[in-house]
């Protein structure tokens, strides 16, 4: 017979420490490496966009009923407008009277 088709492959060394996701909490720093700062630093739980044409923008859900959101879709594809702004727009002008 030949050389088997499948083999058992051992982990690298550094893997216990690779799982151990380094700087999670619990986890040891991988050895002659120093623990690395998060990246980002969570201030608040909202979520804000900058699009390319400078607005910033708040994530938000809105649940529509399906008539309407398909209606809402084609209204804007007609008039050149993404949801947000169509959105926007209805809930401004809800707002002033």
């Amino acid at each position: 017979m030949g050389k088997p088709l499948h083999s058992v492959r051992l982990p690298p060394p550094s893997a216990d420490a690779f799982v151990a996701l380094d700087g999670a909490p619990g986890s040891t720093p991988v050895a002659g490496q120093p623990a690395s700062p998060p990246a980002v630093k969570l201030v608040s739980r909202r979520k804000t966009v900058a699009r390319a044409d400078g607005r910033v923008l708040r994530k938000q859900t809105v649940y529509l009923e399906a008539e309407l959101a398909r209606r809402l879709a084609v209204y804007c594809a007609a008039n050149g407008m993404d949801i947000s702004e169509a959105v926007a727009r209805a809930v401004d002008k809800l707002m002033e009277g």
